[in-house]
């Protein structure tokens, strides 16, 4: 089953703006955050259980509850992440509209044409639950140009970034 259709499909849809597609991260692959947030709300419940709270001194006190926030951060983290990064695919470039909830916003964009390498990355968590990392490669850098980080199915996104290269090339020539 293949979750994103053919560049064929996607270039004959393109909207007025030149946009075919629009891929964020997959909330699977913020599932670690949500775990350790899971551990850690029901270790301090049973911490805060057992001691409900500290006195520092006779006027201060400290609810062990507090602790609570920690987890919270986490979810929000989570959140953070799957809402910070967006990959627009245009019809002649693909764009990373990077740290749109960050102090440091960027927005690197790579024309298909200039692809020289596709890599997928996938940790054993990535393989179980179908995520990864797509790393495009141009000749201007050693190192990769543009991430996709924590997309769905990334075996797929790089076979369709294949697609739309060779569909640029050829209609260049």
């Amino acid at each position: 089953m293949n979750l994103y259709p053919s560049a064929k499909e996607l270039l004959d849809s393109a909207s007025e703006d030149g946009v075919i597609m629009r891929v964020r991260r997959t909330p699977r692959s913020m599932l670690g955050l949500f775990c350790w947030a899971v551990i850690f709300a029901t270790i301090i419940s049973l911490v805060a259980r057992r001691f409900p709270g500290i006195a520092i001194t006779e006027q201060i006190y400290f609810s062990t509850y507090w602790l609570l926030l920690f987890p919270i951060g986490l979810c929000g983290e989570a959140w953070r992440r799957y809402h910070d990064d967006l990959y627009t695919f245009e019809q002649e470039r693909v764009v990373h509209h990077g740290g749109r909830l960050s102090l440091q916003y960027t927005v690197p964009m790579v024309r298909y044409e200039d692809l020289r390498a596709v890599t997928v990355d996938q940790d054993i968590f990535g393989r179980i639950f179908d995520y990864g990392d797509v790393e495009l490669n141009t000749a201007a850098l050693d190192s990769g140009e543009l991430y996709c980080q924590g997309v769905r199915a990334p075996d797929q996104l790089a076979l369709l970034l294949e697609e739309l290269k060779q569909h640029c090339r050829e209609s260049k020539s």
